[in-house]
């Protein structure tokens, strides 16, 4: 699978080399592959009048689009899930989990990477996502900060049924870390949601030897507590998605989680914001997503609060409510969505008062999404984070944050990893697929966040 993966680029490097000086729209299909197995990029067309990026980051990505083709979106032989101890004394651990489909162990773990050392436990085990490279995956520790130890944890997975933990690192002006995002250089670009005395978060820059290099922007506006990122390569842009101050919502913090509305879009080039999109009534914007293959480069956010779906265009910096998630079920708290990489379907997993589901939009038509399909998860399911593979499987993992006695977000789930077969206009439940970390291990309930998979 990696050999395969490096040949592919090699020729696509020799092939584009020559096609980048021609100043056509590149389109591989509609659909075109993102810095990451397990997220969506958008065609190459440049936009007249958009900012573009140098000649060399520009090569680098198309050849990189080039590499991914088919495989835009995460891969279909091993699982990756990051876990932690609900009880918050064993070791945080990365599970390796058979994912091919034709297997016997299909849906079993098949090996552990434990996190070693005293810093090794109670990180809140957050998301994860592969290098490049398909040899390594960053994965982040939401809580870290607070025992005082690093919170990006890497593991070596060149030998993909066998990870094994590498190393740990903690940026300097932040903490909290959220959600990574690959580099065509072999880096990475890491949302960290705050800092330890209550101060703005930033996004950490990684090397492609994980060394952290600066922590993102320089001066951060005020409400800079980002979680969601996207970036549109070919644009130029990135988006950054402010959820909640995380200092806010521990208990010796007097009053409510502080829930913020705000959306930033970056020169991505020059690591700056450019501007703001503010959504009114401060909702807890827990993701931002762009719409593949859109000639409006525009984008998806939802409100954790108010259960709305938001259409933003980051160009001219404006927003509006799209589809009201409350209209299937009251008190909708939407997750992390994945978009389909023709730009034409929306996953949203949600909790509810009902319990969990899962939502899947009809995005044609960017400005009216329409309902196709939505399957409930059950009373405390929880679902959260969402994978979508090369062969049609959407991947949930059912947990949150539950900060316990010592804090106010209480957002638990069944601990379970679910598997979905993705057809045109519907969803099933994979059958031979029933994964639930109540019982892998005997004497522990792991709680599952990130995922991603080669």
């Amino acid at each position: 699978m990696i050999r395969t993966r490096v040949k592919l680029l090699s020729a696509a490097v020799l092939v584009l080399v020559g096609a980048i000086a021609v100043s056509q729209t590149i389109h591989t299909t509609r659909s075109a592959a993102s810095a990451q197995p397990a997220m969506n990029m958008h065609g190459m067309t440049m936009m007249k009048g958009m900012p573009m990026m140098g000649a060399s980051r520009t090569k680098a990505l198309v050849a990189r689009a080039a590499m991914m083709g088919d495989m835009n979106m995460a891969g279909t032989s091993y699982l990756y899930v990051w876990l932690g101890d609900a009880a918050r004394r064993a070791p945080d651990r990365l599970a390796a989990i058979d994912f091919q489909r034709n297997s016997p162990n299909y849906g079993k773990v098949v090996g552990w990477a434990l996190v070693p050392g005293p810093g090794g436990v109670d990180n809140e085990p957050h998301h994860c996502m592969i290098a490049m490279s398909m040899k390594m995956i960053v994965c982040g520790g939401l809580l870290s900060t607070l025992r005082h130890q690093p919170g990006l944890f890497f593991f070596d997975i060149s030998d993909p049924a066998h990870p094994r933990y590498l190393f740990s690192r903690q940026p300097t002006l932040s903490g909290f870390t959220d959600d990574p995002r690959p580099l065509p250089d072999g880096g990475f670009l890491i949302t960290d949601l705050g800092s330890a005395n209550g101060g703005p978060g930033r996004v950490v820059e990684l090397n492609a030897r994980m060394q952290i290099t600066h922590e993102w922007p320089n001066h951060p506006p005020p409400g800079f507590n980002p979680h969601g990122i996207s970036i549109s390569w070919n644009h130029n842009l990135m988006l950054t998605s402010d959820l909640f101050d995380p200092v806010s919502s521990l208990n010796k913090t007097p009053g409510p989680v502080a829930y913020r509305g705000t959306i930033r879009v970056w020169n991505f080039d020059q690591r700056r914001i450019i501007r703001t999109i503010t959504i009114p009534g401060a909702p807890g914007m827990m993701d931002v997503k762009f719409i593949p293959g859109d000639p409006q480069v525009r984008a998806y956010t939802a409100g954790v609060r108010n259960g709305l779906l938001y259409l933003l265009n980051p160009i001219a910096g404006t927003e509006r409510p799209v589809f009201n998630l409350n209209t299937l079920d009251p008190d909708a708290a939407p997750q992390v969505m994945v978009v389909s990489p023709d730009g034409r379907r929306l996953f949203i997993p949600m909790d509810s008062r009902r319990g969990g589901e899962i939502v899947m939009l009809d995005i044609t038509d960017p400005a009216h999404p329409r309902l196709l399909d939505k399957l409930e998860l059950g009373p405390g399911s929880g679902p959260h984070d969402s994978l979508l593979t090369r062969d049609h499987r959407l991947v949930l993992t059912d947990y949150f944050l539950n900060e316990d006695g010592f804090g106010k977000i209480h957002v638990d789930g069944d601990h379970r990893v679910r598997v979905f077969l993705v057809g045109n206009d519907s969803l099933r439940p994979d059958p031979r697929f029933n994964l639930d970390f109540n019982d892998v291990v005997p004497g522990l309930h792991l709680r599952p966040h990130g995922t991603d998979a080669l």
